[in-house]
């Protein structure tokens, strides 16, 4: 690690001493709260949800990765897979590169991205029986349903989102305020909105630019189980061409799949601030109207010392 990514490092870890406090320092998240962390991204692809679900137990690593996009925006591809052959990221991480939109939502959103974190490693079977729970009520309020960019298959009674096409991932964009029906709401004004809630009448999931980067796209959600598996053939591809040496612990995997396991060695973030309480804000309808909490006060100014 060079001399410039350590200080890096340093100063993000620093960084985190003062971000909100998570409520998983305090216990375990409610129904409610997991409900509010999975509602931005309970309606993506398998695939990119599960590799959504992996990085965020990094949040050190994510925004080291965003600012490193940022500064190399062009590159895609192949070019992309061979300039991260240096990085020392964990695989899921390095995955997100291809999807410049979702990363930068997690980095901007850190608060968010170690609660979600901590909500997959410390309670996985609550906060994937969410995801589900979510989509049915998407899918019951006809807001969710097979387009070209994406495949509803119900089995087993669980609701799968595959991509329509395996090489290229579409990031759906939707209020959560509007697309889970008007019996669901925000209980906690915390974490902030990802999506502009759509127009009248518009209670839908819309679709940008498609994402060339299906091959990054190395495990998906095993409902049944509640975890994240990884095709170890794909796996082993994509470590293949984003490092310059694959590590130890990446090579030494079974030849089929695997469950995905948290490397707690690789959270090296600063110890959390002091747990700051949340207030339950008005109910808000499915629309998103209501009443908004005012904004907390800004601190003052300090006082400029008298001139003697």
């Amino acid at each position: 690690m060079s001399p410039t990514t350590k200080l890096s490092a340093v100063a993000l870890a620093s960084l985190a001493l003062f971000l909100p406090s998570s409520t998983a320092a305090q216990g375990k998240f409610s129904p409610a709260q997991i409900e509010q962390l999975v509602a931005p991204i309970a309606l993506h692809p398998d695939v990119l949800l599960s590799q959504i679900l992996m990085a965020s137990t990094y949040p050190l690593e994510v925004v080291q990765a965003q600012r490193w996009v940022d500064r190399n925006s062009g590159l895609k591809g192949v070019e992309l897979e061979e300039a991260l052959k240096p990085q020392e990221w964990d695989p899921s991480v390095k995955a997100l590169c291809g999807f410049p939109t979702v990363l930068k939502q997690m980095s901007d959103s850190l608060d968010w991205t170690r609660d979600l974190g901590d909500a997959f490693v410390g309670q996985k079977t609550e906060l994937m029986d969410a995801v589900q729970r979510l989509r049915k009520r998407a899918l019951d309020s006809g807001n969710l349903s097979t387009t070209p960019q994406q495949k509803i298959v119900r089995a087993d009674g669980t609701i799968v989102i595959e991509p329509a096409s395996p090489e290229v991932i579409y990031v759906p964009a939707y209020s959560p305020l509007v697309v889970y029906g008007p019996g669901w709401y925000y209980p906690y004004w915390y974490y902030p909105y990802w999506y502009y809630p759509p127009p009248h009448g518009g209670g839908y999931v819309s679709f940008g630019i498609g994402f060339w980067w299906g091959s990054a796209c190395w495990s998906r959600c095993d409902w049944h189980q509640h975890t994240v598996v990884v095709d170890a053939v794909a796996f082993k591809t994509f470590t293949t061409r984003t490092y310059s040496t694959i590590p130890k612990a990446f090579a030494d995997r079974p030849s089929r799949q695997f469950e995905w396991k948290h490397d707690p060695l690789r959270s090296k973030v600063a110890p959390r601030a002091s747990p700051v309480p949340r207030k339950e804000s008005p109910r808000i309808d499915g629309r998103g109207k209501g009443p908004r909490p005012a904004p907390p006060p800004r601190p003052p100014k300090p006082r400029k010392p008298d001139r003697g």
